[in-house]
């Protein structure tokens, strides 16, 4: 984001091995509480072998409890602010949170909160930048944490996580919010999880676009000059084609948790934004935003055909079609 990049330049990088320091003794705290080191890395290292999906979530209380302790927090309408006390100056962080009021109020925009069904429409989003090694995540209860180093180096998916936060239904709606294993399968195995990533992307280009922001794409998705040439570039051979395929299906897509998550996460998020997009292209944005009750539900592709006049393999037709048109003029 323009106005973020600078806050992380000149003195800053003074402070890394501060950053560094933290980020050891926030590990060391939350490893205690889990277990010993080599067990959690163990347990870790076999859940990506066997696909299974690794829940940075679980360490989100000691992650919060320690920058309550140590951490700095500033206020905005529509967003709060916490960073570690000691990692940047007080009028940086009052410069960040100025930024991300500005993309959050264009997220509420585009997604017209607030709706009946949203948890979060009335409410500040709470970003919290934690020392640590994990992956950036909103948990469900309005919190976005993100690893304090990713941020300082300019990479961190703020309005992508806030518009997790923005288009949460009531719970139970995310997976880990079912209590017995039966249920989080059956929810696993409905779920759009295209829509689910590929809404929050869409939503956060747009909103950085109103707001005069940067905000940092993860996946590259407009590398081949735009994000339909991107997809279609990076599915052409097995097994990331898989991904274009897995594009408009039910369920999560497991390998995206295994050992191969590096070569097809790209393919995939890509390909998911895709899809949004020419969703929203043909139906309008409002009309997408009113799918997201329904993402994690059974509803999902008959609340979509019933929007577009049309079913979900017409659709999916439809837009293999703008792929190859994309991949033809660019």
């Amino acid at each position: 984001m323009q106005g973020i990049d600078r806050i992380f330049r000149g003195r800053w990088f003074r402070r890394m091995w501060m950053v560094l320091l933290l980020s050891v003794m926030q590990d060391t705290a939350l490893w205690a509480q889990r277990g010993t080191q080599s067990r959690a890395q163990s347990g870790a290292q076999s859940g990506a072998q066997s696909g299974t999906r690794v829940d940075w979530r679980a360490d989100d209380p000691a992650r919060l409890a320690w920058l309550e302790a140590h951490g700095r927090r500033v206020s905005r309408t529509h967003v709060v602010l916490t960073v570690p006390r000691d990692s940047m100056r007080a009028a940086h962080q009052e410069a960040l949170a100025d930024s991300l009021e500005r993309g959050l109020q264009a997220l509420h925009e585009l997604v017209q909160s607030p709706h009946a069904w949203q948890r979060h429409g009335k409410v500040a989003v709470h970003i919290l930048l934690a020392p640590g090694r994990f992956v950036s995540h909103a948990n469900g209860d309005g919190r976005v944490f993100i690893p304090f180093s990713v941020a300082a180096r300019g990479e961190a998916p703020y309005l992508h996580e806030s518009a997790h936060v923005l288009l949460t239904a009531p719970a139970p709606f995310f997976v880990w919010e079912h209590d017995t294993p039966p249920a989080r399968q059956a929810v696993g195995n409905r779920t759009a999880q295209w829509l689910l990533e590929g809404l929050p992307n869409v939503l956060a280009a747009r909103a950085a676009q109103v707001a005069g922001l940067r905000e940092y794409n993860v996946f590259a998705t407009t590398a081949a000059g735009s994000v339909h040439a991107t997809c279609a570039e990076r599915t052409r051979e097995a097994p990331r084609a898989a991904m274009r395929e897995a594009v408009g299906s039910e369920g999560m897509v497991t390998g995206l948790n295994g050992e191969a998550r590096g070569e097809l996460a790209p393919a995939y998020y890509t390909c998911a934004e895709s899809f949004v997009t020419f969703l929203v292209d043909q139906l309008g944005l409002r009309a997408v935003v009113e799918l997201a009750p329904h993402m994690t539900h059974d509803t999902w592709r008959t609340a979509l055909e019933r929007l577009a006049a049309a079913s979900l393999e017409d659709l999916k037709a439809l837009w293999q079609k703008h792929l190859m048109a994309a991949t033809r003029t660019e």
